[in-house]
C-alpha cells in the first residue's frame, strides 16, 4: 500500500513529462493489493477499464 499513514498519496512526485496514458495502453493486466483495491472499488469508475485486475 503506497499511501502515507493518513491515507494520502501526495508524497508521490509526478513527472509532468511522464506519459502514463501511453504506458498503460501497453498493459493488459493490473496487480494491486487488497487495501488498494478496497480504496479504488468505491470510486466513480473502474481503475483501469478493460484491464484484467488481480488482487
Amino acid at each position: 500500500f503506497i499511501t502515507s499513514p493518513n491515507g494520502a498519496c501526495d508524497w508521490i512526485e509526478m513527472d509532468p513529462d511522464a506519459d502514463f496514458g501511453s504506458f498503460f495502453q501497453q498493459l493488459d493486466a493490473l496487480i494491486m493489493g487488497r487495501k488498494t483495491y478496497e480504496v479504488t472499488k468505491h470510486g466513480p469508475a473502474p481503475v483501469m477499464p478493460g484491464m484484467t485486475t488481480y488482487v
